[in-house]
């Protein structure tokens, strides 16, 4: 008896999933705006909260772009230029989620315009607001450009090069700004750091394409789409040597802070590590990844390299995406301590930007779900694939 085919695919049920996700936060973002922001857990001492954290981790998460296309572009590098569909789509989905991060943070969106009206090139948040919504047109061309190329089978126009160039530089200018934005507050000692902005762009580096290896993992039946072996291999190497260098960074920190026995940075370290336990864990988790990740046994295994990967998106947005904020306010400027914690609402119009930002990403996942994607399309339903090839499948890409 033949079975029943469903009306809906398995991806329309997931876009349906994540249309119905951001409908809580969408009913809460309404009694932000007609409440205020009273409604969240921010106050006079903690003026930036999760929306901010939020923007911060994936503001990172789309600069990580440049990962692929700087070798695809300047090295002609086949491997990651077959890449670079799947990763201007996270681009996409990343960047448009933290510029919605930064519209529910303002409370009152008509103050944008005074952004606009009164512009002040003095003003970091100026150049943060060019430069977000610029990286996504440029992003969103490029990707358009290339899938109008892959889908007639056109050559790619003339001045594409140019473009690439330029989302370069930009990708590192979007986080290297956000970075600026906390460094350059003299009166919060905890993100008062020269190396601030290198230990931004390092966690970029390795969560964004984590990120991505984990969708070619998990994804493959939601999507179609398989991982090519050679390509994912070296993307591996690449988020082993960044996590190494985001925890170096760290260090340096540390050090600074402690043997040199600033007091004032002294106290917001102390605050946040006496605060919670979430500071020891997200350096255990940063450890146990990195530790994961150079040993080729782990990385050749089918359950510890997803883990590792998971636990890798665990401790940046931990660093990024909440102790961060939390450590920069943890005193207030006549060091007395202040405590955050998100409200539901916040939480909730979180998780909403994050399915909006999910659901952008996978449409631009299916577009992107051709052979030139890097990505290679599985069998159809009516190949059998080899048996032994699918049994410790995800182990063999990256030995």
């Amino acid at each position: 008896m033949a079975a029943r085919r469903l009306p809906f695919s398995r991806f329309s049920l997931w876009l349906l999933f994540l249309g119905c996700l951001s409908l809580p936060g969408a009913y809460f973002y309404l009694e932000q705006y007609r409440q205020g922001i009273c409604l969240t857990g921010l106050s006079r001492d903690v003026p930036w909260g999760l929306y901010v954290a939020q923007f911060t981790f994936l503001v990172g998460v789309a600069a990580s772009s440049v990962v692929f296309t700087l070798p695809a572009h300047f090295h002609q590098d086949q491997r990651f230029a077959r890449l670079l569909l799947p990763a201007e789509s996270l681009a996409i989905g990343a960047v448009f989620s933290a510029c919605l991060f930064v519209f529910v943070d303002l409370g009152r969106p008509e103050r944008l315009w005074n952004i606009l009206l009164h512009p002040h090139p003095g003003s970091l948040i100026f150049w943060d607001m060019i430069a977000l919504p610029g990286y996504l047109v440029l992003t969103s061309l490029l990707f358009w450009l290339r899938w109008n190329r892959q889908r007639h089978g056109i050559p790619p126009p003339p001045r594409t090069g140019g473009l690439l160039t330029l989302s370069i530089f930009w990708a590192f200018s979007i986080h290297t700004l956000t970075a600026f934005l906390y460094a350059g507050l003299p009166g919060r000692d905890f993100w008062f750091s020269a190396i601030l902005a290198a230990r931004f762009l390092a966690s970029a580096f390795c969560s964004g394409p984590a990120i991505l290896l984990l969708l070619a993992l998990a994804g493959q039946r939601f999507f179609r789409l398989s991982p090519d072996p050679q390509a994912l291999r070296a993307l591996l190497r690449i988020i082993t040597y960044t996590m190494g260098l985001t925890i170096f960074f760290f260090l340096l920190a540390c050090f600074s802070v402690f043997y040199g026995q600033i007091p004032a940075q002294t106290a917001s370290f102390a605050m946040l590590a006496s605060s919670s336990s979430l500071p020891a864990w997200c350096l255990g988790t940063a450890l146990v990844s990195f530790s994961l990740l150079a040993c080729p046994a782990a990385r050749a295994h089918p359950v510890l390299l997803p883990l590792s990967l998971v636990l890798v998106l665990v401790s940046i947005w931990l660093d990024k995406g909440y102790l961060f904020i939390l450590g920069g306010f943890s005193r207030n400027p006549f060091g007395q301590a202040a405590f955050y914690a998100p409200s539901l609402p916040e939480a909730c119009i979180a998780l909403s930007i994050y399915a909006c930002g999910a659901l952008v990403v996978s449409i631009g996942l299916r577009l992107g779900s051709a052979e030139e994607s890097g990505l290679r399309p599985e069998p159809g339903r009516g190949a059998a694939s080899p048996g032994r090839e699918r049994k410790g499948a995800a182990g063999e890409k990256f030995r």
